[in-house]
């Protein structure tokens, strides 16, 4: 930052501080939109840095965008049908664009993000994507967390709402039995056994890490009631996705429109992607599971299941 424009940022930054002990919420909007309009840089830089402070204030919910759009899930593998689908549904639109969450901290970011660093500039990384694009459709696997700092996963004022997809336990468990070195690795994987955040690694060295935790813990966090109501959220069966396909992807994409989201909805992209895609939706033979291996998971799992009054079973 040159010293004209350190003098600038000064200023404006002084500026605020008044208008914010003064409680002139109207005259710190007309700042910031005035910053926008003729000062990019310092309207950057000033933001960020006052970014949790305009968090506490909710009439300061229209300085930003609200056009993050989580798609959750415990796995990858719960995602990948939906990816396609949402892929081939907004090939033409490019108001929305669809990533990864990890990829995108770590493409927004200069450094590892472990937990406690995410915690502390999630806020702000998630804004600086939300500044970049029209709406951003973001894959996530992280349960959602609320921290002691009174800084969560994310924010009403940059979210839209989110789709949480929520897999029969077993069955991800037998995904994960494929996909794994050996089935306690799997085990841990599904129970967080080892109480571990997991790490995506992107070059040597180079990770951001995120709180996945176990299959149940993990739901509870996106189900909770509070967390659906503040943000938005729709929670969903995978196995819908199978058995009513054309039900299930027409529920997410009005759940996008009715949140917010500027579209018409086109119900024969829908049903041409189910048509064109005919292999995706065969049932697959699954696995047995040992009683060892049931007992085990039931252990963990069985008062989730009776809360949120799941009928899963290993059969």
């Amino acid at each position: 930052m040159g010293f004209l424009t350190k003098v600038k940022y000064n200023y404006y930054q002084n500026a605020f501080n008044d208008l914010k002990k003064n409680n002139q919420i109207k005259e710190i909007i007309q700042l910031f939109d005035h910053l926008s309009k003729n000062s990019n840089d310092i309207y950057i830089d000033l933001f960020e840095k006052n970014i949790d402070e305009l968090f506490l204030f909710p009439d300061f919910n229209e300085l930003f965008s609200k056009n993050l759009i989580w798609l959750s899930s415990f796995q990858n593998y719960d995602l990948k049908i939906i990816h396609l689908f949402l892929s081939h549904y907004f090939n033409n639109e490019k108001i929305v664009k669809l990533d990864k969450y990890a990829d995108s901290v770590f493409q927004n970011s200069n450094s590892n993000i472990s937990f406690e660093k995410l915690i502390q500039d999630s806020y702000k990384i998630q804004n600086k994507l939300s500044k970049k694009f029209n709406t951003l459709i973001l894959e996530n696997y992280s349960a959602f967390f609320a921290s002691t700092n009174n800084k969560n996963f994310t924010h009403p004022f940059l979210t839209m709402c989110y789709v949480y997809v929520v897999r029969n336990p077993y069955d991800v468990y037998r995904e994960l039995k494929l996909n794994s070195e050996n089935k306690d690795q799997a085990m841990n994987i599904l129970l967080n056994l080892d109480q571990q955040n997991q790490k995506f690694i992107f070059d040597i060295n180079k990770y951001v890490e995120l709180p996945i935790k176990s299959w149940d813990i993990n739901l509870r966090s996106w189900a909770d009631q509070k967390v659906v109501d503040d943000y938005r959220g729709l929670i969903l069966k995978y196995e819908e996705m199978f058995t009513h396909p054309f039900d299930f992807f027409s529920s997410i994409i009005l759940h996008f429109i009715n949140n917010g989201l500027n579209l018409n909805i086109n119900y024969d992209s829908i049903k041409k992607f189910i048509d064109q895609n005919q292999t995706l939706f065969e049932h697959r033979k699954e696995t047995d599971l040992s009683n060892k291996e049931i007992k085990q998971i039931n252990r963990h799992i069985s008062k989730t299941l009776n809360d949120l009054d799941l009928e899963y079973s290993p059969h």
